[in-house]
């Protein structure tokens, strides 16, 4: 199935910010936004996704909301400029700070629902593998 040049644009612009935050593989970037790696592939390779996938990887990426939209537009991402020199929200670091950071950064509805989607699932899996290991 044929791709728009802005979806193609997208998706390298994607696997560009992926690597600068040092996420090397598509691997590690579907661990760190609770997408599976065929979903990031489809991104990286321009095909359209969802609005609250688009959601998520702007918030992984660091990315304001929106900027999905302008850089299949033509346009450039803007970066989401974080409080403090806190690390990014990321999977691995979920606390009331965090969280308090994520609603702090102006973001959008979709945003606020894609995150609390991977932040139930992973709330999920910690309580069914400490089940599992008592």
């Amino acid at each position: 199935m044929p791709t728009s040049p802005g979806l193609t644009r997208l998706g390298r612009y994607a696997v560009h910010r992926r690597v600068e935050l040092g996420m090397r593989t598509q691997r590690e970037f579907a661990a760190r936004t609770g997408l599976t790696e065929r979903v990031i592939g489809k991104i990286e390779t321009g095909h359209s996704v969802s609005k609250s996938t688009y959601a998520v990887l702007e918030l992984v990426l660091e990315w304001k909301p929106g900027s999905a939209d302008a850089v299949i537009s033509g346009g450039e991402p803007e970066i989401a400029e974080r409080p403090d020199d806190r690390p990014a929200i990321v999977r691995d670091n979920w606390d009331d700070q965090n969280v308090q950071d994520m609603w702090g950064l102006g973001v959008t509805e979709a945003q606020r629902l894609a995150f609390i989607k991977v932040y139930l699932h992973d709330r999920a899996a910690s309580e069914v593998q400490g089940e599992q290991a008592g």
